[in-house]
């Protein structure tokens, strides 16, 4: 294996998660639907802007795999994986501070108005962009986070 492939499958193996009301599967549904939407060519590059597809992919993904009593809600994810050392929120200008509330952070709406976009890892996105790793990752955060 790819010693840079093994640093994300470790990576995503070890999302930091919510686990007060059982382990919150938001993380792991919205890295799935970029794995997918990425491979799909719908990101061309390593900015991840919160799309209709995106949206999209992740409420079908969502509704596929989550059993839980969690709710559904893309903008919790798409702002924590800021945790995550492979994800950087980019904000517009002027809503540097107000990124850093993470209670502003709740909703799409809010999240759209003052994020232009995250920034995946390169090395990631590379990984991502190819069909046979792709597939190791997508495997990888099935068998962790929804080995059912």
């Amino acid at each position: 294996m790819h010693s840079k492939l093994d640093k994300y499958i470790l990576l995503l193996q070890t999302l930091r998660i919510d686990h007060a009301h059982g382990e919150a599967p938001h993380k792991p549904v919205l890295l799935l639907s970029l794995l997918e939407l990425i491979q799909l060519g719908f990101y061309p590059d390593n900015k991840i802007r919160v799309t209709p597809e995106l949206v999209r992919t992740f409420k079908s993904t969502w509704e596929s795999l989550v059993t839980t009593k969690h709710h559904c809600n893309m903008a919790l994810p798409f702002y924590h994986l800021k945790s995550e050392p492979f994800w950087e929120l980019i904000p517009k200008s002027g809503y540097e501070k107000i990124m850093e509330m993470k209670l502003e952070m709740r909703s799409l709406k809010s999240l759209k108005k003052a994020l232009d976009y995250a920034i995946i890892d390169p090395d990631l996105f590379e990984a991502i962009s190819k069909p046979s790793q792709n597939m190791i990752l997508r495997q990888t955060i099935l068998d962790q986070y929804f080995p059912g």
